[in-house]
């Protein structure tokens, strides 16, 4: 039985995660606002107006190549003029995406902020992930070739952050209609991992009997019947004759 509880426990663990995978941030929309350099969510606005000015910067040492991005600009790193620009200090540079084709959009619950190259068939993509703390900007990978996918960890990725990288009011992270999703589905998922295995394991239950509380559940729909019929039938009982 104590198998049974760790797998069931195990099993679980991992349901939670692809949930949490699944959700994200939870976000539903996410249209691309060129004044605060992010988008608007329907959980508040996401502004990166605060990288403006220098920008971010990430070197990978397995390629030695190093990634720029600047969300609200075009910025110069050798011959090459855009948002993206993938070098290799001193003397080569790629376009990987201009500010003007910047488009946003949601991934998986995450912010995401798209953009292509002017010439070379080069795209990247941004994923903006809220996290409180130190910021992480990084190179995720290139798949297929010429499709760069980065990753900004920043405050500045939670709804109604502040601009200014000092937190704030807004959002943080999965919403409360996440978290109660994710518990509810988790329970759920233990209960009946825990039930079929003390029916099985303990009971020797087979066919359908394996399933914890198998004749209350198969009753419930005559009772949800029955709830409603008596409801909508409520004052419309027949009466009795007056002897």
């Amino acid at each position: 039985m104590a198998f049974g509880a760790t797998a069931a426990t195990v099993v679980t663990f991992t349901f939670t995660l692809c949930v949490v995978s699944t959700l994200g941030q939870g976000l539903k929309s996410c249209e691309y606002d060129t004044d605060s350099c992010g988008c608007k969510t329907d959980q508040g606005l996401i502004s990166l107006k605060q990288y403006g000015d220098k920008g971010l910067k990430y070197y990978d040492s397995s390629s030695s190549a190093e990634y720029n991005w600047n969300p609200c600009k075009d910025m110069t790193i050798g011959v090459v003029t855009a948002a993206c620009i993938q070098a290799f200090p001193p003397t080569l540079s790629f376009d990987c995406g201009t500010h003007d084709s910047t488009s946003s959009a949601v991934k998986e619950g995450f912010a995401t902020f798209h953009m292509a190259a002017t010439i070379e068939n080069r795209q990247s993509e941004v994923k903006c992930t809220c996290k409180s703390g130190e910021e992480e900007f990084k190179f995720v990978t290139e798949d297929p070739p010429g499709y760069y996918y980065l990753e900004l960890a920043s405050d500045a990725c939670c709804p109604g952050g502040s601009a200014g990288g000092g937190g704030g009011g807004g959002s943080r992270g999965l919403s409360a209609g996440s978290y109660i999703l994710i518990v509810f589905f988790s329970l759920l998922f233990v209960y009946l991992v825990a039930g079929v295995a003390v029916q099985v394991g303990l009971k020797h239950a087979e066919g359908r009997d394996r399933f914890p509380h198998v004749i209350y559940w198969m009753a419930v729909p005559g009772l949800i019947k029955d709830g409603f019929r008596f409801t909508f039938s409520w004052g419309k009982r027949p009466s009795y004759d007056e002897v």
